[in-house]
C-alpha cells in the first residue's frame, strides 16, 4: 500500500509545503554565506594602510649605531587581502607579501612568497610571520617567525 494521499487536495498541499521548505532552506543557505563574505570584508578593510617598526642600537664592537625598520602595506587584491612587508638594516633587506586573515580586532600575516629583490630566504608557505591586535587605538604585535632585534621589543 502506498503512503501516498490519494486526495488530490492533500497531494497539492503537501507539493506545496515540500517547495516552500526546500525555497526557504536555499534562501537560507545564500543569506549566510553573502553575509559571512560581508562581514570579512567589512573586518579586513579597516586593516588597510601602511604600519611601520623602527629599530635602533649600538654595536659594543664598533661603536656604529644599526637600524632596522619594518614597513608593513596592507591590502586588498581580488577580494582577498595581503601585505607587503620589507625589513630594510645593515646588511638586511628582507621582501615578503603575506596573506591577512582574522577580523576587526586581530590579523594574521601568513607568509605567501617572496618579493622582487628579497636577500633572505626561510619562510614557508603558509609560516605565522607575525599577528596585529587592535585595543582601542593601541595596536600589539605578536611575533611570529619575524621578530625584533631588541629583547626589549618582544612584548
Amino acid at each position: 500500500m502506498s503512503s501516498v494521499p490519494k486526495n488530490p487536495f492533500s497531494m497539492k498541499l503537501l507539493c506545496a509545503i515540500v517547495l516552500i521548505a526546500a525555497l526557504l532552506l536555499t534562501i537560507g543557505i545564500l543569506m549566510s554565506q553573502l553575509t559571512e563574505i560581508r562581514l570579512d570584508s567589512d573586518d579586513l578593510s579597516s586593516w588597510v594602510g601602511s604600519y611601520y617598526f623602527d629599530e635602533f642600537w649600538s654595536a659594543a664592537a664598533n661603536d656604529m649605531v644599526h637600524s632596522l625598520t619594518q614597513t608593513i602595506d596592507i591590502y586588498e587584491s581580488e577580494d582577498c587581502y595581503y601585505a607587503d612587508i620589507e625589513i630594510l638594516g645593515f646588511q638586511i633587506w628582507i621582501r615578503i607579501r603575506a596573506r591577512v586573515v582574522g577580523n576587526q580586532e586581530e590579523i594574521s600575516l601568513l607568509f605567501e612568497s617572496y618579493l622582487h629583490d628579497n636577500a633572505w630566504e626561510s619562510g614557508s608557505k603558509g609560516d605565522l610571520l607575525l599577528r596585529l591586535e587592535r585595543k582601542g587605538s593601541e595596536i600589539f604585535t605578536h611575533w611570529g617567525i619575524m621578530h625584533p632585534v631588541l629583547i626589549e621589543n618582544e612584548t
